[in-house]
């Protein structure tokens, strides 16, 4: 059987916080506030994301990405290539 799930963040959880952080720089979105406002997402929940301590869920990474005005797909892809 597989290994059960950490609680410690993984690599991608890791890099896909890493992209969002440039995407914003991107996007000229400067707070975690305003990404949060865009993405309808909390304060706290945007800033363990981009810390990589928490990964989100799908419809959350969509929400992020079309506040950063890029495809998912770009988000995902650039994320994975961090690694």
């Amino acid at each position: 059987m597989g290994q059960a799930p950490s609680n410690t963040p993984g690599p991608l959880t890791i890099a896909t916080g890493t992209q969002i952080r440039h995407a914003m720089i991107d996007a000229n979105i400067r707070t975690n506030t305003e990404l949060a406002g865009k993405a309808g997402v909390s304060v706290p929940t945007i800033g363990r994301i981009l810390k990589g301590e928490t990964s989100a869920s799908i419809e959350t990474y969509q929400a992020i990405a079309k506040a950063l005005n890029i495809p998912l797909s770009k988000l995902i892809t650039a994320a994975e290539a961090r690694l």
